[in-house]
């Protein structure tokens, strides 16, 4: 999956935790730890020096060079076990410069790290959620194409959705104008993402015709 689709189901997958966590009356919504999930759904893609995360941090094309020296991409970060390790340091420096609680920082990481390898489970590619089982989990998404836009589309719906319906008690009286609402800005956050995706399918279908003539 491209990155900005990880970072969607990672603001999800803490928007689905906090919609359960009102209505149990043990969390209140806090935008922050959307944000924070988003940024941990990025994370297991530190193995790759091309990655957006490798190339936006610093040192992290170093930290992925590293990792490749040893192991693939999709390989050991992309585990359950490398989430908690993972989502533990990076909880610690998050709570340290931005004053945030540790321990909902560390949650909310890995519900976003969790929700990369669900969605990188959709992919043809797929990926073995833990380093101690041979077991790999795939569907039938290219990443890239415009069967990834199928699902982009309405996991940023249901993101935008969920948002508004958390953040702002109001909507919930007005249901259409929610719903309108969450179409617009839809369209508008990943309208050109989903465009671009249709074209690469175009081309990789023009590509495979072309294999099969010759």
């Amino acid at each position: 999956m491209m990155w900005y689709t990880h970072a969607v189901f990672g603001a999800l997958f803490a928007l689905l935790i906090q919609l359960v966590g009102t209505k149990l009356g043990v969390l209140s919504f806090n935008e922050l730890y959307v944000g924070i999930a988003a940024f941990g759904a990025l994370l297991p893609d530190v193995d790759h020096p091309k990655s957006y995360i490798s190339m936006k941090l610093p040192f992290s094309n170093v930290v992925s060079s590293i990792i490749l020296e040893h192991t693939k991409h999709r390989g050991v970060t992309h585990t359950i076990e490398a989430g908690v390790i993972i989502s533990i340091i990076t909880g610690i420096i998050i709570s340290y410069f931005f004053g945030l609680s540790l321990g909902m920082s560390v949650i909310f990481l890995f519900v976003g790290y969790t929700s990369h390898l669900f969605a990188d489970s959709l992919t043809v590619s797929g990926v073995r959620w833990s380093k101690f089982s041979n077991f790999k989990l795939s569907w039938k998404i290219k990443t890239g194409t415009l069967s990834e836009g199928l699902i982009l589309v309405p996991t940023v719906f249901s993101t935008v959705v969920l948002y508004f319906y958390l953040s702002n008690p109001k909507v919930k009286t007005d249901i259409m104008g929610l719903f309108l609402a969450a179409l617009l800005l839809t369209y508008v956050l990943v309208g050109r993402k989903a465009g671009k995706l249709f074209r690469n399918q175009t081309i990789v279908a023009k590509k495979t015709k072309r294999r099969r003539k010759h």
